[in-house]
């Protein structure tokens, strides 16, 4: 009977759809760690976000929300062509922080491009990349992007 049950959850194995962790914000940086991963469709994708460092000095506060004693990103669907823009209806984490996580299923098999849309950073992170030149086009890209200026002013109390 051991060995009836021992072969039934051998056959279940292969239908047990794999994780695959990506890291946010790793050792207090603005990435995705790693910065692509190659997926099936079925597989969970899953944003660990690590993040905790202290962020008093107003120099480093993001024009989108006051500041706050931990750091905080997203993971937020944009496209190839505009990195650094959300898509509108697009999977989007909201504000995460320290040892929150999300995740995401991949349906399909098209290359997927994403970013932290919190601040002016664009960290960015792409899921099935056609090839790794286009993951470098996407790196000038976001790297000669350029923002708008804030439309909206706070001030902390």
């Amino acid at each position: 009977m051991f060995a009836s049950v021992l072969a039934s959850l051998a056959l279940l194995a292969p239908l047990a759809a794999a994780e695959v962790i990506v890291n946010v914000g790793v050792n207090n940086t603005l990435l995705f760690d790693p910065p692509q991963v190659f997926t099936e469709p079925g597989e969970t994708i899953t944003f660990v976000f690590q993040s905790n460092h202290v962020s008093t000095a107003r120099a480093s506060c993001h024009f989108i929300l006051p500041c706050s004693r931990h750091a905080i990103q997203t993971a937020t669907l944009s496209t190839f062509e505009d990195p650094c823009t959300a898509v509108d209806g697009g999977f989007d984490t909201g504000f995460l922080s320290n040892n929150q996580t999300a995740s995401v299923r991949v349906n399909g098999t098209d290359p997927i491009w994403m970013y932290c849309r919190v601040g002016m950073h664009c960290a960015y992170f792409s899921l099935l990349p056609p090839d790794l030149t286009t993951f470098r086009i996407l790196s000038v890209t976001v790297s000669t992007h350029t923002y708008p200026q804030a439309s909206m002013a706070w001030s902390s109390p």
